[in-house]
Parts: structure tokens; sequence; C-alpha cells
């Protein structure tokens, strides 16, 4: 195991109780609706807490339509969706296709109120002293990452993947790998 995978933490996640509606409905809207309006009565809201109740529904309609919506949220959450090609959009695909994969993905939402109360609580006892990383797209998340993570920790780092949007690594990978690496190799 490396320093950096022992030693490092350069996730972030946060609470959606922390974000104001307006920012949440901007930041789960797709970044062609964000681009096209300014007001949020014309965004498009992913609603996760609806979603993760319906995790059992998604999970029984997923069998045979997966690339249907798998395709949607690859294209509303790009800057360019052609970065997603074919190849990239069959590989995964395929994963979320194998038995059970799509149940837990959707459980990430469903887990997002139980995150909420053991966030707070973990807070209450220290905000986290290690380095972090707190990465998001230019078109996407943004510097918001970093904003969130400076509610949770003390060292952190803000870095933001210049022409991408959400899907960092398949849009803008070179600049993601540049601006990780630069991070691990300063904190060795």
């Amino acid at each position: 195991m490396s320093f950096a995978t022992s030693h490092l933490l350069i996730a972030a996640q946060f609470s959606i109780e922390q974000l104001s509606s307006k920012q949440l409905r901007h930041r789960l809207a797709p970044l062609s609706e964000r681009r096209r309006h300014a007001g949020p009565a014309s965004l498009k809201i992913l609603a996760c807490g609806s979603l993760a109740s319906a995790v059992p529904i998604w999970s029984a309609w997923w069998d045979g339509r997966g690339r249907i919506y798998l395709d949607r949220f690859w294209n509303d959450f790009s800057l360019d969706p052609k970065r997603f090609d074919e190849a990239k959009r069959q590989h995964y695909a395929a994963l979320y296709a194998m038995p059970g994969a799509i149940r837990a993905g959707f459980a990430q939402f469903a887990a997002f109120a139980q995150d909420a109360i053991d966030n707070k609580a973990y807070l209450a006892k220290g905000k986290l002293t290690m380095p972090v990383l707190a990465i998001g797209g230019e078109a996407s998340f943004g510097t918001m990452m970093a904003k969130v993570m400076r509610i949770v920790a003390t060292d952190v780092q803000e870095a933001m993947v210049p022409d991408s949007g959400h899907w960092i690594m398949e849009e803008n990978p070179s600049a993601t790998i540049k601006l990780v690496t630069e991070f691990l190799k300063s904190k060795l």
C-alpha cells in the first residue's frame, strides 16, 4: 500500500444540508440547463431523496434500459458529451449491468440522510487534520468541493479541473492526474 493510499484523504463527501436549495438546484441541474437559464425555477432537478427511496423500483427498471439512463446522465453532466466515447459508454454500461451493481450504485443516494447525521457527529469531535485535495470540474462542482471540505477539514487544497464537467477523469484525464500527482508529491 502506498503512502498516499494509507495516509491521505483525496475525496470529498458533503451533506446536502450544507448547501442552500438554490446552490443544490444549480449543482444538480444538467450543464446545458445551467448555461441557458439563470433562474432556479427553470432548472431540472435530480431529486436524490426521491431517487433513494425508489432504489428497488430503479433496480427493476434497469434491466434492458440502463444504457438509456446512463447516456442521459453522461450527456447532461458532461461539458462535452463527445468525450464520453462509445467505448467508455459500453465499458461502464457493462459494469452497471452486472448483478446488483445498479442497486449498489443507487444505494449511495439512499445513504445521504444517514451521512448527514454521521458527518455532524464526526464534526462535533473536530475537523479532519490530514491533507485533503478537493477537486471539482470547471463546469460542474468547481471550487464548491473545497468550500464544502473546509467546513470539515483544516488542511484543504482546492483544485479545479479545467475544461471538464462532472466526469473529470473521462473529460480531462491529463489535468486530473497532474493535479492529484502534484498534491501527493507535495505531501511526501
